[in-house]
């Protein structure tokens, strides 16, 4: 399976996984590929959402075996905390912009 510009496991961003994990030649996330923060914090909320969206549809097409689907699964695991704590980080900075301090 090969990583494509939508999204997929091991698409990249400037050149760059965005899932932050390593990847075997095929392009699917390798055993204990941590992601890699840089990475994750280089993309805008906007792109994280896009991958995570393009990795549950790919998890969904039902063409893939079962290791890719949990490789895709962890890595939608690692997006959506980064998204959710990309959240966190924006409603902190609008509280804090509301409330005068």
């Amino acid at each position: 399976m090969t990583g494509d510009a939508a999204g997929g496991a091991g698409a990249v961003a400037g050149g760059r996984p965005l899932d932050g994990g390593a990847h075997d030649d095929d392009g699917g996330a390798l055993e204990g590929g941590a992601p890699d923060d840089g990475v994750l914090d280089g993309l805008s909320f906007e792109q994280i959402v896009e991958a995570l969206e393009a990795t549950i549809a790919e998890m969904a097409s039902g063409s893939l075996g079962i290791e890719e689907v949990t490789a895709l699964y962890e890595r939608a695991g690692r997006l959506h905390a980064a998204a959710t704590e990309r959240l966190a980080r924006i409603q902190e900075r609008i509280d804090r912009l509301t409330s005068g301090g």
